[in-house]
């Protein structure tokens, strides 16, 4: 009997799963014929539409991660994901579909043996036409109330895949990484395309147990944090940016990729190798062919579209392998263009030119930091700082309003030491050529640190003042309205019981404009306490709002009442 789709399958597995979360929250399903991302907060709807797509023999898959608002752009990045129902893994079955030479395990049977969490076995396991999807589903979603909620989720979702993959290692087989918070996986009740058939995407009573876990319960089965496998899982790359298109929408220029590959030979002698599939670095592995000459491409200032041709047309003429699939490709590329902007980091910092005439480095130098280490939002690197004189420390005061205390110089010119607080913070890992370059990055540091006193936030609070009571003072706010809640969502200040009440992202607006610094929610969180200020969420239907508090007397006393 023709596999065919199937929508009780998909509410009777999306429903149990995704039940509690959608309503407040954005599902995302996405298919490959259009690269196109839906969002739903109605689960029959999803499933109306997830049944329409695989009926039009694309390739559908549904988020891990739901949303709290319809994400901008693609299917949503990790840093927007607000809440997950569990844990999972792709063990894929050695098959000729599979675009790749790894080695994977030879049948269910053995993929099943791989999905377990110590002696957890999955809640759920489905069968993906070509490999097993499992499932560890929390007792509860977890929602994150935090950035640094959603931080930790991501670092227990590469704790499970790093923990899983060194299990298949042990065993003489290879698992996918596929531990990001936006991760999609296929949906039960849809069909796989990839063969020459159909295949039915459904649940495996024999491999599920029902269980629902307590994080804790997997906890204790999980690697450390710390440990290599964990901080080798790869960096976040923002791989949406890379935009390109593929057949049947575009057709490569066989012609412009060969009179590209002659003038690399040209160039460089050691590139014909790579052409030929003759590097003995790389062996059979097409994928790390493809990284090189991504790397290469990059160089020359070849464009995205001009990256994905050159590789798809040296894939299907001289590696003779199926055509890699649009995102592995995007991936190819990004990692690329990340190593390529690391580099240019590197060596603009370590070139002296970031130095204004007092030594003190330029943001361009900071901002260089940043990059070369994925530091973004709150987790920014502000100031370099150091205190004491015969026994120095230093250390980084970050975007929040944080010192991540580094130590003495010697723990700042040892890259494998700087490289624990970098873990224990950021749960980042330095990659090979920051640990070499940065020593020199240190003695540049060094020349131009600044002395600053530890309670540099406290000496700047004076600031605060200004930007809070300024903006007030631009908004006459309303006096002891009824409700405090509905006055902010008006988008009005007022005065209740003798505080001040504001909406941050008001605030930020205004401070924007009028061109003041921008300071980030976590700074202000720890000066209103100076302030004795209070602080607060609360929900409108699919909004948020941040409310803010400070006593009317400051205000007044501020305004020389």
């Amino acid at each position: 009997m023709a596999a065919a789709v199937d929508e009780e399958r998909m509410l009777s597995f999306l429903k149990p799963m995704f039940g509690e979360l959608v309503g407040d929250h954005y599902l995302c399903i996405w298919e490959n014929k259009n690269k196109s991302a839906q969002f739903f907060n109605d689960l029959d709807a999803a499933v109306e539409y997830a049944a329409k797509m695989s009926r039009s023999k694309c390739e559908v898959y549904v988020g891990q991660g739901l949303f709290r608002q319809k994400p901008d752009r693609g299917r949503g990045l990790a840093e927007e994901v607000a809440a997950i129902a569990s844990v999972w893994a792709d063990v894929d079955i050695l098959d000729s579909v599979h675009a790749t030479e790894k080695s994977y395990p030879p049948d269910a049977e053995t993929a099943g043996g791989l999905a377990r969490i110590g002696p957890h076995r999955p809640t759920h396991v489905v069968g993906s036409g070509y490999g097993l999807h499992a499932y560890w589903q929390f007792r509860e979603p977890w929602i994150f109330d935090s950035d640094e909620e959603r931080d930790s989720a991501a670092m227990f979702l590469r704790r499970v895949g790093a923990t899983l993959q060194s299990r298949a290692r042990d065993r003489g087989y290879e698992l996918d990484q596929v531990h990001d918070l936006a991760r999609i996986l296929r949906i039960p009740g849809t069909l796989n395309w990839k063969g020459e058939e159909p295949r039915a995407v459904e649940l495996l009573p024999i491999f599920s147990t029902g269980t629902l876990y307590l994080q804790d319960d997997l906890e204790e089965w999980l690697l450390d944090a710390t440990s290599s496998a964990v901080r080798g899982v790869s960096k976040p790359f923002d791989v949406d940016s890379v935009y390109f298109e593929m057949p049947p929408v575009h057709e490569p220029d066989s012609h412009w990729v060969r009179n590209m590959a002659q003038k690399m030979i040209e160039l460089d002698p050691a590139f014909k190798p790579l052409w030929e599939m003759k590097d003995r670095r790389f062996g059979n592995d097409a994928s790390r062919y493809e990284l090189a000459f991504a790397n290469r491409l990059v160089e020359a200032q070849c464009t995205d579209q001009q990256i994905a041709d050159f590789n798809y047309v040296w894939r299907s003429e001289i590696a003779k392998k199926p055509p890699k699939h649009f995102r592995s490709m995007q991936i190819t590329i990004e990692k690329a263009r990340a190593q390529h902007l690391s580099e240019c980091n590197l060596a603009d910092i370590t070139s002296g030119e970031h130095y204004d005439g007092e030594g003190v480095p330029r943001d361009a130098m900071l901002d260089a930091i940043n990059r070369i280490f994925f530091l973004t939002g709150d987790r920014r690197i502000e100031h370099f700082v150091k205190w004491g004189d015969d026994d120095a420390e230093y250390g980084f005061i970050l975007s929040d309003g944080d010192l991540l205390k580094i130590g003495g110089s010697d723990v700042l010119l040892s890259a494998p030491l700087l490289n624990r607080r970098f873990i224990d913070r950021f749960n980042l890992m330095l990659d090979d050529k920051v640990k070499k370059s940065w020593p020199t990055v240190v003695r540049q540091l060094l020349q131009i640190v600044e002395e600053r006193e530890t309670n540099r936030a406290r000496r700047d609070c004076h600031n605060l003042y200004e930007h809070i009571y300024g903006f007030l003072d631009t908004r006459d706010p309303a006096t002891d309205p009824e409700d405090v809640e509905e006055a902010i969502r008006r988008r009005e200040p007022c005065v209740k019981d003798g505080m001040l009440w504001f909406s941050y992202s008001e605030l930020v607006s205004w401070a924007r404009v009028s061109g003041h610094e921008k300071i980030s929610a976590s700074k202000f969180r720890t000066w209103l306490d100076d302030l004795g200020g209070v602080r607060r969420t609360f929900s409108s239907g699919p909004a948020r709002f941040r409310l803010m508090g400070v006593p009317y007397d400051g205000y007044a006393e501020w305004r020389g009442e």
